[in-house]
């Protein structure tokens, strides 16, 4: 469990966002990347970061799955809308960049 761990998480997350697809397809990679952080690494965030994770992870997970094979982050990343989609895309992005700081 580390910093370090979190920022590759959120790497992760920011280079699904980067590849091909629809915006709600790249949003659910990143989610899935996002939400394999344990409670414990995401208390390493500093306060400001860790409130503005909880809110993209809050959205990207908010709707139950309602298709065979499919998790919360498929269902959730389904719904948003391509402002919405590009809102969570660019946050993501920005608090990636501000851990790149954090030891």
């Amino acid at each position: 469990m580390s910093v370090d761990h979190v920022r590759q998480k959120l790497w992760e997350a920011m280079n699904s966002l980067v590849s091909d697809g629809s915006i709600q397809d790249r949003l659910a990679y990143a989610a899935g990347s996002l939400v394999q952080l344990s409670p414990k690494e995401l208390d390493l965030l500093p306060d400001d970061l860790r409130k503005r994770f909880d809110t993209v992870t809050d959205s990207l997970t908010k709707h139950p799955a309602e298709r065979t094979g499919e998790g919360s982050t498929q269902a959730s990343a389904r719904k948003i809308g391509s402002e919405e989609g590009t809102r969570l895309a660019r946050e993501i992005v920005s608090i990636y960049i501000a851990m790149r700081g954090t030891n």
